[in-house]
């Protein structure tokens, strides 16, 4: 620890103030130092008085810490604990790097100057008195006694009344826990009884007055109270008062004390300061959580970074029982935690450890490193990304703990930080009509189309659901008219479909459109899905559909009943698709790039000399699309209704749009596509509104086309042909290398809006020979553009605003009757079997960083290892 260092905060000249978080004080602090961690109590006064510019061979500073204590998991209290020696600052060192505030020591300063000190000494009383008297104690002295307290606990003489404060015993006080029926477990092999049934630790309860608040109390043995104390502190009221803290005078129970009562006890070297635990320490009798859970959450903590495993010998709503899971070999390890009545806390009131058996040191699984306790540890991996694979969390956990747990309960472990995160699988299906139904009412235009069945017992079962916002139905009239759709698997405890439509605005970014959740791909279900689209999001004609060309799909297509058989729209299929299920087939990349290379082409001559040169590596692969249109996936027939467009861009929407969503319950998958338009239309605004601000009057994807293109147009001949009909000859000027390419004629019109190139067409944004026609006739290209093009025109795509919806608790409830999720859909017990072989349409979400295969660390692959011995590299 030699090279971190802490923030000391120095506070002096003030008062301390107790309030609802403890002890503060009541001016800001004086100067802060910087100090490294390790340094002895002698070396950190030093800095202290350099910063305050105190001279230390005439004053003495007392250091008093700040000391945050743990009521359970992430509340904190504060109390003061006195610097006296060495091991109260490295005791306040070990505090300081597991609490907050982070790698900060505040400290509250006394300076005595020698003749204070000197008085001081003379006249110091007894405990006793000091306990009586101070009615107004300084800040030095208040401490002092807090620290007296805290480090000297009082033993009682075990006699008469007292005979077996030492012991655990049953207590007749049963008003303390909320429990009054809990049962006595008994782990004595001997037959004797020392079990507590109600006995813990008390809280503090010695009150400084003034402006001091620190409680602290006479402790037994056993860290309890006298019985005969019990029943008067319970009845008593230990809030303080502003009467009471300035003229209170403490209990007689409290200054009563037998003859041996001020007789120092053992020290217990297990006992960490009170109130305050971290993962490195040992538990304690008198730590407080919360909750169960908590509790539980830190006993399990404990015992897997000791690599020992622990049993429940009981459980009850107020109560709970650990003990060694060796017990049978000797180890007395055991501990007992109640909830208190008074503060509904859970506190350890028993407790028997460290453990004294050896651990067995196999780090093959632990019994407490369940998969709430994984879940827990992914948490905030899980909110980043739900999409993190179980091979990557699952090395997380053996990174950090060091045990090759089961692959299965780090899927269950992701399962429950997802339901954490986004609500439980099954009440989503609940929730779900009254989400949509919030933000069909909270966004006009918004639509929802809904499909169950009723069950036997008079509920109904979710079938399927449509849904389209209404920003996007009234942004698509002003898009080029090209939808593509796809669909992709659903990952969580349901499996089934999330079905896709987007359209592609005149910057050439994805413009989500419309989508639905179904059980399972088929026929019917397209055909439902398409229903939808042309009955509740757009009734234009002449729109072009880009999607695989599965048998459903195909088949739901050319059905005249959904509205989208030609002449109405288009179908076209995604290029991409057509050259995987190729490559399926003949299994050569080769083959597949230059079926690629044909389908992209845009003039009929160089279409036909790509095919040429396929059958000529393989005769008989040219077949395989004989029974497919060419207009169907080749550019060059394609008749300009793709504007280009070849694939349905499926893996950069997943990957991109809706990242992670597959992963979600349906409710947070409905709102995570609800949340991420608004924030992708108002991203589409602001790069709008730059635009705008440039004077740009066209898009930059336009813009870039046109110049790109522009590069190619010196060295073009033009020649009049008709100048009536607007009717050009073009011929390309001659470039390459050995100066091989180039010389070819194209025909421009004008008037038709024709170039025979097919880029214009294809396209709709001048090609380089339309732009040597234009100045040739001395008149602007950008006349020819299509209209969807000027910034104008693509801003009224993203005009529409979304309106934000209420807080779950005020959505308004549903016709709807309470959905139920189809069982059928559930995901079976072990890994899903594929029929499908994968290839790149099968688009799975990024993994991020590279991860090795051999030892799991990310940042290089397998091959550069560097536990991979020379002799291994291939």
């Amino acid at each position: 620890m030699g090279d971190r260092f802490v923030t000391v905060v120095c506070y002096i000249n003030g008062k301390i103030v107790n309030g609802p978080q403890g002890v503060s004080y009541d001016i800001p602090p004086a100067s802060y130092a910087r100090v490294r961690v390790g340094v002895n109590r002698d070396e950190l006064e030093s800095v202290i008085c350099k910063t305050l510019k105190i001279n230390r061979n005439k004053a003495k500073v007392n250091m008093i810490y700040r000391c945050p204590m743990l009521l359970g998991s992430g509340t904190f209290n504060y109390i003061l604990l006195p610097i006296e020696d060495e091991q109260n600052l490295k005791d306040v060192f070990d505090i300081v790097s597991e609490f907050p505030p982070p790698n900060t020591m505040e400290l509250i300063l006394k300076v005595i100057t020698e003749e204070a000190l000197a008085q001081h000494l003379r006249n110091s009383p007894t405990v006793h008195d000091e306990i009586v008297n101070a009615t107004e104690p300084s800040v030095e002295e208040a401490c002092h006694i807090a620290h007296r307290s805290l480090q000297s606990p009082i033993e009682y003489n075990a006699s008469g009344d007292d005979a077996n404060i030492g012991n655990y015993e049953h207590s007749n006080d049963e008003d303390d826990y909320v429990d009054n029926n809990e049962k006595d477990v008994s782990s004595d092999k001997d037959g004797g009884s020392h079990e507590l049934k109600d006995e813990v630790a008390r809280d503090a309860l010695i009150h400084v007055v003034n402006n001091g608040s620190i409680h602290t109390s006479a402790l037994r043995e056993d860290g309890g109270l006298p019985d005969m104390l019990d029943k008067e502190l319970d009845g008593m009221d230990t809030t303080p008062h502003d009467d009471a803290l300035i003229r209170n005078v403490p209990s007689p129970v409290f200054t009563k004390l037998s003859s041996q009562a001020v007789m120092p006890i053992p020290e217990d070297s297990s006992m960490p300061p009170i109130g305050v635990w971290g993962k490195s320490k040992e538990l304690c009798k008198g730590l407080k959580f919360d909750s169960k859970q908590d509790l539980q959450y830190a006993v399990k903590q404990y015992s897997i970074s000791r690599h020992q495993e622990y049993v429940v010998t009981e459980s009850e709503r107020a109560l709970w029982v650990v003990r060694c899971k060796r017990s049978n070999e000797g180890c007395q390890w055991r501990l007992r935690a109640c909830k208190r009545k008074k503060n509904q806390l859970f506190e350890i009131t028993q407790y028997d450890g460290p453990h004294t058996c050896v651990s067995s040191g196999t780090l093959q699984d632990h019994s407490q490193l369940d998969s709430n306790i994984i879940a827990q540890e992914i948490y905030g991996v899980v909110e980043q990304d739900p999409s993190t694979s179980i091979s990557t969390l699952h090395q997380l956990i053996k990174d950090k703990f060091g045990y090759e747990v089961h692959y299965k309960k780090v899927y269950v472990a992701r399962s429950k930080a997802i339901a954490r995160l986004f609500g439980d699988w099954d009440a989503s299906y609940k929730m779900l009509p009254k989400c949509l139904g919030v933000i069909e009412q909270k966004n006009p235009g918004t639509q929802v189309v809904w499909d169950y069945h009723s069950s036997k017992d008079g509920g109904a079962v979710f079938q399927r659901v449509f849904w389209s916002f209404g920003p996007s139905i009234e942004g698509f009239k002003h898009c080029r008219p090209v939808i593509q759709i796809d669909d992709a698997f659903l990952y969580g405890k349901y499996g089934g479909k999330l079905l896709i439509a987007n359209s592609i605005d005149a910057n050439s970014f994805i413009f989500p459109l419309a989508f639905a959740l179904v059980g399972e791909e088929s026929t019917e279900g397209w055909c439902w899905f398409l229903r939808c689209l042309r009955e509740r999001v757009t009734d234009r004609d002449g729109i072009c559909i880009i999607s695989n060309f599965q048998e459903s799909l195909l088949s739901a297509m050319t059905s005249s009943d959904n509205g989208w058989a030609e002449p109405r729209a288009y179908h076209r299929f995604c290029l991409r698709h057509v050259c995987d299920s190729f490559d399926e087939k003949y299994q050569d990349k080769v083959l597949k790039d230059l079926l690629y290379r044909a389908g992209t082409q845009h003039q009929l001559r160089k279409f036909e000399a790509c095919m040429k040169e396929l059958a000529l590596f393989c005769g008989t692969c040219v077949g395989f699309l004989d029974d497919m249109a060419k207009e169907k996936w080749a550019m060059a027939y394609d008749r300009g209704v793709r504007y280009g467009w070849m694939t349905t861009n499926l893996a950069e929407y997943v990957n991109g749009f809706l990242k992670g969503a597959r992963f979600y319950p349906v409710t947070a998958l409905v709102k995570l596509t609800f949340y991420r338009c608004i924030t992708y239309f108002n991203d589409r605004r602001a790069e709008i509104f730059s635009a705008h601000r440039k004077g740009e009057v066209f898009t930059t994807y336009a813009i870039e086309k046109v110049k790109r293109w522009a590069t190619k147009v010196g060295g073009q001949i033009v020649v009049s042909v008709d100048e009536r009909n607007e009717l050009f000859e073009v011929t390309t000027g001659h470039y390459g290398l050995h100066m091989e390419k180039g010389g070819n004629k194209h025909i421009v019109s004008l008037k038709e809006r024709h170039c025979s190139c097919n880029k214009w067409q294809c396209f709709g944004i001048p090609c380089s020979h339309l732009q040597a026609v234009c100045a040739h006739a001395q008149i602007d290209c950008w006349q020819f553009i299509e209209h969807y093009y000027r910034l104008d025109v693509y801003a009224l795509c993203y005009k529409s605003e979304f309106n934000p919806i209420p807080d779950e608790d005020n959505w308004p409830l549903s016709s709807l009757p309470s959905l139920l999720p189809n069982q059928n859909l559930k995901r079976k017990i072990g890994r899903p079997k594929f029929t499908h072989i994968q290839n790149e349409t099968d688009m799975r979400e990024p993994s991020g960083k590279t991860r090795c295969g051999l030892c799991k660390k990310e940042g290089h692959n397998r091959r550069k290892c560097p536990c991979l011995s020379k002799g291994d590299a291939r």
